[in-house]
């Protein structure tokens, strides 16, 4: 007979049995989203929502979490965080220093693996599962890095299994980076998880702060567009400016004196 405990028994302080089995622990999407905003939290500054509101944001989060980690085979004292798509994350050494890999470093090898949940007890639905991915973001500062990420894996532009958002990618959207890219315009703001306009516009007259991407910036990309014979929705231009800035993570201090630095 399989025992079924819930969080209602556990309110009550009933013990939890010995042979306790994890249950489903929600079913609504707002829930999901509440989980993933406080892991990943971000807020589009532009229309005031939040950022997992999409529902392909939904499935994008859980494969960018960590799924497990491994011994480095480099360097025995450190371990290597990776996620649901077998890519790493970052290192963790022995003295807990935190050093990013690239999603797209094929080199990196990890042994004696360890998994934080299966399939049967994926954190879209088990709370314990869970609260140990939340504690191991929040512990070793991993939310920027991972909803940088995740902005991309939406579009399907993060290297891995997901990678092929390149292969389809529309004239408009790669004429837009080719404008924006060398130009510094976007860059992803690691402290709020927010896109930047960090490149005044060409009729700005001085007293320009980096600021996040408006309403405003978004019809100037489809006004150009037009001029180009190209059209795109306002959506899907939001969209890409939000990829083109996950490219460039920075930090922005507006206080007391306004600075860019690289993002760790």
């Amino acid at each position: 007979m399989k025992t079924l405990y819930t969080f209602k028994d556990f309110t009550k302080n009933i013990p939890i049995p010995g042979n306790f089995t994890l249950c489903k622990a929600f079913r609504m999407d707002h829930e999901r989203d509440m989980f993933l905003s406080a892991v990943l939290p971000a807020t589009v500054e532009r229309t005031g929502r939040n950022a997992w509101d999409h529902r392909d944001m939904r499935g994008t989060g859980w494969r960018v979490l960590p799924y497990g980690y491994g011994v480095d085979a480099a360097n025995k004292g450190a371990i290597i965080l990776f996620d649901r798509e077998y890519r790493a994350i970052c290192s963790i050494s022995k003295e807990g220093k935190v050093t990013f890999i690239d999603a797209a470093d094929r080199e990196w090898e990890a042994v004696d693996k360890v998994w934080f949940y299966s399939d049967g007890s994926h954190p879209a639905r088990h709370s314990e599962c869970r609260r140990i991915l939340n504690i191991i973001v929040q512990r070793y500062g991993l939310g920027w890095e991972l909803k940088r990420r995740a902005v991309t894996e939406r579009h399907g532009m993060l290297p891995g299994a997901n990678d092929c958002g390149k292969r389809r990618r529309s004239d408009w959207a790669a004429a837009l980076e080719a404008m924006t890219v060398g130009k510094r315009v976007f860059a992803f703001d690691t402290a709020t998880g927010q896109t930047l306009r960090v490149r005044p516009p060409v009729t700005n007259v001085g007293g320009w702060k980096p600021r996040p991407v408006t309403l405003d910036d978004l019809r100037g990309i489809s006004s150009w567009l037009n001029s180009k014979g190209m059209r795109a929705a306002k959506k899907d231009i939001e969209r890409m400016v939000d990829v083109i800035g996950a490219g460039w993570p920075v930090t922005y201090l507006p206080d007391p004196s306004p600075n860019m630095n690289g993002g760790e």
